[in-house]
C-alpha cells in the first residue's frame, strides 16, 4: 500500500518560489561577476600589449643602453609592492588571487542573503510556528523545561527554556517564552515580520514573548546544560575545568552559585546525560577522552563542592562530543573520530562501533540498521530523538541546517524529483540559521510534540514547528479527485 502525504489544505502547498527581491539580488550578483570577469580580461589584454611593446623596444636598443638601464634599475629606490607599482605592466598573481577571493566571498554573501530572504518569504507554507529571537551571546546548549503556565492571552501559554552562554564570565539562563496554542490557519498571524523582541509569526496580544527569569553563575562558558528528569528543578552544567555544576532553579532569590559540583573528568567537560532510569545518576564526557558516572543525588544531599565519581573510564584521549543513556546501566558515547561506542557500567569495556549518522539496535551491533548517506556530506553536531514520535529525530550540522528524519520511511518509493532533495526518510530541513548549529531540542510537553528549539553560532534562538502535513500521512491508496470534492 502506497503511503501518501496528507496536507492540511485541500490542495498541496505551492512549490517554493523566489521573491522578486531575491531574483533581483541574484541578477545583480551575476552582473557584478560578469563585469569583474570582463574587467579582468581587459586588464590582461592591456598588460600583454604593454609587455609586447617593451620587448620590441628592448630588442632594438644597444647593449650599452641595456647596461645603463640595468644600472639605473639597480640604483632606483623601491616603489612598494607589485600591486602598488604603476610602472609594471604585468598583473601580479597575488593581487589577482586576492581579488578573486574577495569577489568569491562577496558572491557567497550575496547568495546567502538571497537564500535567507527566500526562507523568510516562504515560511508561511513551511511552518505553523516560527519565532526567531536574538540572544546576547551564542548558546552552545538549549533544552525545554517541563511545565506550562497561562500566558498574556487565552491563545498562548508560557514555557521555560534552558540556555547556556558561550562567553567568558557569562551565565546559563532560564528563559520564559510564550507559545501559541493554535489553530495555525490564520494567514495574518503566519506572516514573517520583525516584532517587539523577535522576528517571525505573531500570536496572542503581547509582542514581547522572551524574558529571562533566572541566571546561574558559571565559570566561563557552559558547554551543555540539562535538567534531571525525576527533579526538573535540578540542572547540571558542564564546565571547562572538567567539573559538572549542579543548580536548583526553584531556590528562592538570586542564584549565587551551584548547589554542588562533581569532579572526575580530565580536561574540559563537553557533554552530559541524566540517567532516566535511575534518579540522581548522570554520565559526563570530556575533551581529553574520559567519561565519568556521577552520583549527583549524594552530592546534593552532602552539599559538597568536589564530589568524587563512582566510575571513571578513558579511551586513548579521543575527544568525546555527545552521550546518552540507552538502558539503566548502558550509555552511548559519540567520539570525535566518527565512532559511536556503547558502554555497560556492569561489564568491562567493549569494542566501539563506527558510522557518521546511523541507526543501531544496541542488542546487535555488527552493522547499523540504516545509515543516512545524505548526512555524510557534512559534519553532524547534534542528534535528538523526539519524545512523542519514536521514529523521528532531528540532526543539526555545520552546514547551518537542521534536518528531521523519520526512519519508518526508509525504503519508501520516491519520485525522481523528490529524490534530488534527499532520501525518503528526510521529512524537513530548517534553513533559518546563518551559522553552524550548536544544539536542537524537541519540546517535552505533549501539547507541542512537533516543536523544536535550536541555537547556532549566530546569536539566535529559533523556536519552530513545521506544518502538520510534514509528519502525518494518509492511508488512502488513491488520491481524491479535486473535481469530486465540489
Amino acid at each position: 500500500m502506497e503511503r501518501k502525504v496528507a496536507f492540511a489544505e485541500d490542495t498541496r502547498p505551492p512549490k517554493l518560489q523566489r521573491t522578486e527581491d531575491a531574483a533581483a539580488a541574484t541578477t545583480t550578483a551575476a552582473a557584478a561577476a560578469a563585469a569583474a570577469t570582463a574587467a579582468s580580461e581587459a586588464n590582461l589584454k592591456e598588460a600583454a600589449g604593454a609587455a609586447e611593446k617593451n620587448d620590441s623596444s628592448n630588442s632594438s636598443s644597444s647593449s650599452s643602453s641595456s647596461n645603463e638601464a640595468e644600472k639605473e634599475a639597480a640604483t632606483a629606490p623601491s616603489s612598494g609592492s607589485e600591486c602598488d607599482s604603476p610602472s609594471r605592466p604585468t598583473i601580479s598573481s597575488s593581487c589577482s588571487s586576492s581579488s578573486s577571493s574577495s569577489s568569491k566571498k562577496e558572491l557567497e554573501a550575496a547568495w546567502e542573503e538571497t537564500e535567507y530572504k527566500n526562507w523568510t518569504v516562504n515560511s508561511q507554507v513551511l511552518y505553523d510556528v516560527l519565532l526567531n529571537a536574538p540572544i546576547e551571546w551564542p548558546s552552545l546548549t538549549v533544552q525545554w523545561l517541563p511545565g506550562l503556565t497561562p500566558g498574556s492571552a487565552s491563545s498562548v501559554v508560557k514555557q521555560r527554556l534552558l540556555l547556556g552562554t558561550h562567553t567568558s564570565g557569562a551565565e546559563p539562563d532560564a528563559l520564559v517564552v510564550e507559545l501559541p496554542l493554535g489553530p495555525f490557519d490564520d494567514q495574518q498571524t503566519n506572516e514573517y515580520k520583525e516584532r517587539g523582541d523577535y522576528e517571525g509569526f505573531h500570536y496572542g496580544l503581547s509582542s514581547y514573548k522572551f524574558k529571562i527569569v533566572k541566571r546561574l553563575p558559571h565559570p566561563r562558558e557552559s558547554n551543555c546544560a540539562r535538567y534531571m528528569p525525576q527533579r526538573p528543578s535540578i540542572v547540571a552544567s558542564c564546565a571547562v575545568d572538567g567539573k559538572v555544576l549542579l543548580y536548583d532553579l526553584d531556590a528562592p532569590g538570586i542564584c549565587e552559585g551551584p548547589e554542588a559540583s562533581l569532579a572526575g573528568n580530565k580536561g574540559e567537560a563537553t557533554c552530559l546525560s541524566w540517567n532516566p532510569y535511575r534518579e540522581g545518576q548522570l554520565v559526563s564526557c570530556a575533551a581529553e577522552g574520559t567519561w565519568a558516572v556521577h552520583d549527583a543525588a549524594a552530592a546534593l544531599q552532602q552539599k559538597t563542592t568536589d564530589a568524587t565519581t563512582s566510575l571513571l573510564l578513558s579511551d586513548r584521549s579521543i575527544r568525546l562530543n555527545s552521550c546518552c543513556w540507552a538502558a539503566a546501566d548502558v550509555f552511548i558515547v559519540a567520539q570525535e573520530n566518527s565512532v559511536v561506542s556503547l558502554w555497560d557500567i556492569r561489564q568491562a569495556p567493549k569494542q566501539p562501533i563506527g558510522e557518521l549518522l546511523a541507526l543501531y539496535d544496541w542488542r546487535r551491533l555488527g552493522a547499523p540498521l540504516h545509515a543516512v548517506e545524505h548526512a555524510s556530506e557534512r559534519s553532524v553536531s547534534v542528534i535528538s530523538f523526539s519524545a512523542f514520535l519514536s521514529s523521528v529525530i532531528t540532526e543539526g550540522s555545520t552546514d547551518k541546517t537542521i534536518s528531521i528524519y523519520n526512519f519508518e520511511r526508509v525504503g519508501a518509493p520516491q519520485d525522481p524529483e523528490d529524490a534530488e532533495d534527499g532520501p525518503p526518510e528526510l521529512l524537513f530541513t530548517h534553513g533559518g540559521h546563518r551559522a553552524d548549529i550548536y544544539d536542537a531540542a524537541w519540546n517535552c510537553e505533549e501539547k507541542f510534540p512537533q516543536m523544536v528549539a535550536s541555537v547556532a553560532n549566530d546569536n539566535r534562538l529559533h523556536i519552530w514547528q513545521p506544518k502538520a502535513s510534514v509528519f502525518f500521512e494518509s492511508d488512502s491508496e488513491e488520491e481524491e479527485d479535486p473535481e469530486q470534492l465540489e
